[in-house]
């Protein structure tokens, strides 16, 4: 059983708690003020100052403005450990803020996850009875192989679309999405789907 902690109480952090512990892993929730979090079956909920680095993955699913504050008073134990970020920096030039873990956190594993789809779908990830695809980047070997499962016992798609060089692909499939729902009054539940075929001789 996989040990993860999240970090971020809002509607994106509890989904991805909540759906990795339907999917079988043993999950934390951190938050500054546990006592204040309404309860979710299968999760823990913990402080900071309860948490620690001694666990598969933590996944960082706070909000963007607040994950300089994060990185830069919780640097001691989330440094050198497997971080998967689920942030999106909607206000910044970037939705994504990888400077700040290689500033941060430099000996960190460092993946994006979890930030090119609504939080309704880690709680449903089926439309049509088809589940919907995650793109995500980062590392090969160990961690890949952990994330790649970790997405998939929540019941969405995982497709990784390179290593972390490659995050500017899943900042268009964000913005896409975004424009979709924002911009042409579609349904949040909605995502992109990678259909393949064979190759061509």
């Amino acid at each position: 059983m996989s040990l993860v902690a999240v970090l971020g109480t809002g509607s994106v952090g509890r989904a991805i708690a909540l759906s990795l512990a339907r999917g079988g892993a043993n999950v934390s929730l951190v938050s500054r003020t546990p006592s204040q979090v309404e309860p979710l079956d299968g999760v823990t909920v913990i402080s900071y100052e309860e948490a620690t680095s001694d666990v598969d993955a933590i996944v960082i699913a706070v909000p963007g403005g607040a994950l300089e504050d994060l990185l830069a008073t919780q640097a001691s134990w989330l440094d050198g450990a497997f971080l998967v970020d689920a942030t999106n920096n909607i206000e910044g030039t970037t939705y994504s803020q990888l400077a700040l873990f290689a500033h941060y956190t430099p000996t960190a594993r460092v993946a994006r996850a979890w930030c090119t789809l609504g939080w309704e779908n880690f709680l449903d990830p089926m439309i049509d009875g088809v589940p919907l695809d995650l793109a995500w980047c980062g590392p090969e070997g160990d961690d890949a192989e952990l994330l790649t499962a970790l997405i998939a016992s929540t019941g969405l798609r995982p497709v990784r679309v390179g290593d972390l060089s490659t995050d500017y692909i899943l900042e268009y499939v964000t913005r896409l999405t975004l424009s979709l729902i924002f911009g042409t009054g579609r349904s949040r539940k909605l995502g992109l789907k990678i259909l393949e075929g064979p190759n061509f001789s």
